[in-house]
């Protein structure tokens, strides 16, 4: 555990200028209008630009299947997302706690019909950089979504996610 500690707060922690790409897995809860459905997991991809030590420009894109509770079958939520990212600096640690948020665009794929909807989230989380390079990330997501093609279907989506990014020096 000590060997953990001070593996995790050796060296400072910093995100840089440059660009950024990963992979996520997230787990996604629905509830609201369209509550019938289990949580769901699936996979992710991230990749975005960071302009300085602060902040960052980024977008997710990702696919989660979810069982339905009454009844066989399965529908996947898809979304792909713009969100600004802003980090918080701790001096002298290798983690660093971040804001974010944005819009979205998703699509609840069950029928032939998909639903598709907009939405915007906002969220909370940390990035440990293991090496200058490489960043493992840890991230909770709430989104409200109005599906469109549905009238008055509107949808909340609580995400935990976590994945690894890695920063192009």
């Amino acid at each position: 555990m000590l060997a953990l500690v001070l593996l995790l707060t050796a060296v400072p922690a910093g995100a840089e200028q440059g660009f950024l790409l990963g992979a996520t897995v997230p787990f996604n809860r629905v509830s609201g209008d369209l509550n019938d459905l289990n949580t769901g997991y699936g996979i992710g991809v991230y990749g975005g630009y960071g302009v300085n030590r602060y902040l960052s420009f980024v977008a997710d894109a990702f696919r989660t299947k979810h069982a339905l509770k009454s009844g066989d079958g399965s529908v996947y939520l898809k979304g792909i997302t713009l969100d600004i990212k802003v980090n918080v600096p701790i001096s002298g640690s290798r983690i660093e706690p971040y804001i974010r948020g944005g819009v979205g665009r998703y699509i609840l794929d069950h029928t032939e019909n998909p639903a598709r909807g907009n939405g915007r989230q906002t969220g909370i989380g940390m990035d440990i950089v293991l090496i200058p390079e490489l960043i493992f990330s840890l991230g909770l997501t709430s989104r409200r979504i109005d599906f469109d093609t549905v009238p008055g279907k509107k949808s909340s989506v609580s995400s935990f996610e976590y994945g690894v990014i890695y920063r192009f020096l």
